[in-house]
């Protein structure tokens, strides 16, 4: 598996040809600046496109939703986000998933 977090379409481009060309089979995950790299490079052959300012989005939305619904609060949530950005500043690997701690 190929994992890169870099958001240059060039690169992108590059990286699915060259690990391609070694191994058809394996999955190759980039990361792109805007929709309309994203989608070019699923074109290309890129298995998954993280397209950070559409997946920021859709996580405010979801925490907004919750804070809404009465399922968590600013407090809980700002706690939460700075825990993950200490956690990265040290390097761990936080890879958050849609969830919102709740009561």
């Amino acid at each position: 598996m190929v994992i890169s977090t870099i958001d240059n379409f060039e690169e992108g481009s590059i990286l699915i040809d060259l690990y391609r060309s070694h191994n058809k089979k394996i999955q190759v995950i980039l990361t792109a600046h805007n929709e309309e790299d994203g989608l070019n490079l699923y074109k290309q052959g890129a298995d998954f496109v993280i397209v950070p300012s559409t997946i920021s989005g859709e996580y405010a939305g979801f925490v907004l939703k919750k804070i809404e619904e009465g399922k968590t609060d600013f407090r809980k949530i700002r706690k939460q986000e700075i825990r993950a950005l200490e956690q990265d500043l040290k390097g761990t690997l936080g890879v958050k998933s849609l969830k919102v701690d709740e009561d």
